[in-house]
């Protein structure tokens, strides 16, 4: 009987894992699992975070996990899914799961309409919801009849939206006479919360230049067959995919969710305001030494427009002069559009539901001694004169950039994905010099200070025998230079500036007259030259097999080239450095060192090894 229990005990338990399991592999990456209040339905915004707040132009991506409904190669019925009692249209990707994508309509007006300023990065970039048709339009082959509009990254659609004030779609629609069809963003129309998009969009065939860019890491449409319409609900052409669709919302107002499933109704309540009261700024640590990166971490779920892909952000900090850009870079660090970067969003911050946050300030030097600089990162290349695309637009104003950590988090950092923040302490800091970080209007400072390091030698035992390794430890918070990743003090990486070094007795070394200055040793570097080559005139060959050759050179014949060697302190490391081209230096054939030491300083550093003596041997 015992047994028997046993293991019906573990058979539950062993399903109750692969059930968790498979509703893992299931839900859908961007949203955070232990958020999710429904077995089937999941909300992008839903999150206790934040307590299911949004804001502003946000995106909020629907998804529903049936498995009733996930065969993809069978005509399956769509999800009946409502935002306030009016329907979303809900269309099936390759997985078997549904999706749908809705905004505020005078948000998405009023932030496409900043983006479409020409000379300003054009269509596609910044802000850009697509191409906008009202519910009445039936470009994508369905109904969104209950929505006030619809935002199309393209031009023509299907599926009726008659529930919608709207659509967004993704591309630009021209018809047959090469007549763009559609409408563009209209600031005008954000302040009539009750409004409608009016202008209708025929069936026509899309453009294909994709103007969505709130949207950018959708799933893929199922393509449909002879047997399943595209989506599962008639589109057009997967090109309309995806579609934005319009509602008008209340700012302080509740968002209702809600899939009607039969057997059971599952919701989720969302509230429609502002957002500064979760918004922050948090550094990685109180004081930073020299040469340090500073991990600088944003939590304002505003910023969080795509729920399907990585944001990026990227400010303008100059205080006197902050300005605030959306989409300025792309994943890789390049410029988002060849065309130019997006217009930036500062003027009207207000419009778009900004209070304090959204903006970001960074004073360099605090007390007049500059102790941060910036620095290019994977996440943010500048050019070299420090612009972002000098020639179209430019922001000379302290850029800085910060990316979201994942999609659909809200977390956004200065650092990229190898921890390298675009935020930098200079090599010269004073201590006790400080700057200042702002976001929200509450600051943070970066303050310059110095530790001390210790060094812990654990023997195993009293005596020290060859050959046997011993413990050491050192801590050293002036070598932490990046709070964020392990860091190695190598030998080889010129960029540790103190190796931990166990010195026995008086060896000579390369900094046997003199540490830390590119004067006390001179290096020369020797191109295309060995004994006896180039007629003999260059370098002579050794007179006998033990002798030393004798070294010379033709500056005429560009063969060798003057080094910059600097000697570490306690290590005695050399850090060699050139001007010279890498195709030079790959024809670099030998290295000459003068430490500037006499004969009489090698004598000095040789004891004589006969016990009790303690002169150098021959002195």
């Amino acid at each position: 009987m015992n047994n028997e229990i046993g293991r019906k005990i573990t058979s539950l338990t062993l399903m109750t894992i692969m059930l968790a399991s498979a509703f893992a592999a299931g839900a859908p990456s961007v949203l955070p699992q232990a958020a999710a209040a429904n077995a089937n339905l999941f909300v992008s915004a839903e999150n206790s975070q934040f307590q299911n707040y949004f804001a502003g132009p946000q995106v909020i991506e629907v998804v529903v996990i049936d498995s009733d409904i996930k065969d993809t190669d069978k005509g399956k019925g769509e999800p009946d899914v409502t935002i306030n009692g009016n329907k979303l249209r809900m269309a099936q990707a390759t997985d078997g799961n549904w999706y749908g994508y809705f905004a505020d309509r005078a948000q998405a007006q009023t932030a496409d309409s900043i983006q479409a300023s020409v000379g300003k990065g054009g269509n596609g970039t910044g802000l850009d919801f697509g191409t906008f048709c009202g519910r009445s339009s039936n470009v994508l082959g369905v109904s969104v009849s209950q929505t006030v509009g619809v935002a199309i990254a393209t031009n023509n659609i299907g599926p009726s939206f008659s529930q919608t004030v709207g659509v967004a779609l993704p591309r630009q629609l021209i018809s047959g006479a090469g007549v763009t069809v559609g409408a563009q963003g209209g600031a005008t129309g954000a302040a009539t919360s009750d409004s409608s998009i009016t202008n209708a969009c025929s069936t026509r065939a899309p453009a294909t230049q994709l103007h969505d860019n709130v949207v950018r890491e959708n799933k893929t449409l199922n393509r449909g067959s002879s047997t399943v319409a595209v989506g599962q609900i008639g589109i057009l052409q997967s090109n309309y995919w995806p579609f934005i669709q319009l509602y008008n919302f209340n700012p302080t107002g509740n968002v209702v969710v809600q899939y009607n499933k039969g057997g059971g109704v599952q919701s989720t309540t969302l509230k429609f305001d502002t957002v500064d009261q979760f918004a922050k700024l948090q550094l990685d640590r109180t004081s930073y030494p020299r040469g340090a990166q500073v991990q600088a971490t944003v939590t304002d779920i505003q910023l969080n427009i795509d729920p399907t892909d990585e944001d990026s952000w990227t400010f303008g900090t100059t205080p006197s002069n902050a300005t605030v850009y959306y989409g300025v870079f792309s994943e890789d660090g390049a410029l988002a559009a060849s065309s130019g970067i997006s217009s930036q969003l500062t003027g009207n911050r207000t419009n778009l539901m900004f209070e304090d946050n959204g903006l970001m300030k960074v004073n360099l030097a605090a007390q007049g001694s500059t102790v941060l600089a910036l620095q290019d990162n994977a996440d943010t290349v500048l050019s070299s004169s420090g612009y972002i695309d000098a020639g179209r637009q430019t922001l000379t104003n302290q850029p800085v950039t910060i990316t979201e950590t994942a999609p659909n988090v809200g977390v956004f950092g200065t650092y990229d994905e190898s921890d390298k923040s675009v935020l930098k302490t200079t090599s010269d800091a004073a201590r006790g010099k400080s700057a200042t970080i702002d976001y929200n209007d509450k600051s943070q400072s970066v303050t310059i200070g110095f530790g001390f390091a210790s060094v812990d030698i654990k023997p195993t035992d009293a005596e020290w025998n060859s050959g046997e390794e011993i413990p050491v430890t050192v801590t050293d918070s002036d070598a932490n230079k990046n709070s964020r990743a392990d860091e190695d003090l190598d030998l080889f990486n010129p960029s540790v500036a103190l190796i931990p070094s166990l010195r026995i007795g008086t060896p000579f070394t390369l900094g046997v007259k003199g540490t830390d200055s590119s004067t006390t040793a001179d290096s020369i570097l020797l191109r295309n030259v060995t004994e006896g080559s180039l007629g003999g005139s260059l370098v002579n060959a050794r007179a006998t097999a033990k002798a030393a050759s004798t070294f010379s050179y033709i500056a005429s014949k560009n063969t060798a080239f003057d080094g910059n060697l600097t000697v570490n302190k306690f290590s005695d490391r050399a850090v060699l450095t050139t001007n010279i081209t890498s195709t030079v230096y790959q024809s670099v054939g030998g290295l000459l060192v003068d430490t500037k030491a006499t004969g009489q300083d090698l004598k000095k550093s040789i004891f004589n090894p006969s016990s009790g003596s303690s002169r150098a041997y021959g002195c």
